[in-house]
């Protein structure tokens, strides 16, 4: 049985996901290598995105403290990308479930705030 090209795109997305989660378990993004927000290394400003390396890593050890310090954003965004994944799985046995999560008025929130958190956080320091 042969998968659709959708369906072969997103299983090869879920194997790279598995595998950055794996490595991401084992390196350590505060003493090991790894890459460096190139926004930040430019402007000393944190992007909305500063420091998720740092807290998927606390949070998969059990660190939800330091993880919300790393960048507290994860704790909103990270249930969203999980749905977003379940709603492409659940596509065409759950249509409205998938037509919610993927419609442009949560996208535009998504958006919103992130943008929010960029400006909060480079603003209190946060």
């Amino acid at each position: 049985m042969k998968l659709p090209p959708s369906r072969t795109i997103l299983m090869a997305g879920l194997a790279l996901a598995i595998v950055v989660i794996c490595v991401y378990y084992f390196i350590n993004p505060v003493e090991d290598y790894s890459p460096k927000c190139v926004f930040h290394a430019t402007t000393g400003w944190d992007c909305p995105g500063c420091g998720i390396q740092r807290a998927l890593h606390a949070m998969m050890h059990g660190d939800f403290i330091s993880a919300w310090k790393y960048n507290a954003a994860i704790f909103v965004f990270f249930p969203y990308i999980v749905a977003l994944i379940v709603a492409e799985f659940l596509r065409e046995s759950h249509p409205r479930f998938y037509s919610r999560v993927n419609s442009r008025k949560v996208a535009l929130i998504a958006c919103g705030l992130i943008v929010v958190w960029w400006i909060a956080r480079n603003i209190f320091n946060i």
